[in-house]
């Protein structure tokens, strides 16, 4: 059974793959390259694809949660200034 993607699962794979690359980096470097590699990617389509699926039944606050989640993961795993999209207050 496969199923279509959704921005909210989307976040969520990001945020989980992104801390798993960064906890495997000192020991795994193959398999956290390509954790890190397949996040940056999900959140890249997660991002994309948000405006265009009108929430996909989600609340857009849990989307905007977790996508700032998996971009403050993001940004500590790559220092990249492009993931430094959480919102301050």
């Amino acid at each position: 059974m496969t199923f279509a993607p959704d921005v909210f699962s989307s976040s969520v794979f990001a945020a989980v793959f992104a801390r798993a690359a960064r906890l495997l980096q000192p020991d795994a470097l193959a398999l956290a390259n390509a954790n890190a590699d397949s996040a940056e990617k999900v959140w890249t389509w997660a991002e994309a694809n948000f405006s265009k699926s009108n929430g996909a039944g989600y609340q857009p606050t849990s989307h905007e949660d977790l996508g700032n989640i998996a971009a403050a993961e993001l940004l500590l795993l790559t220092r990249d200034a492009k993931f430094d999209t959480v919102e301050r207050e």
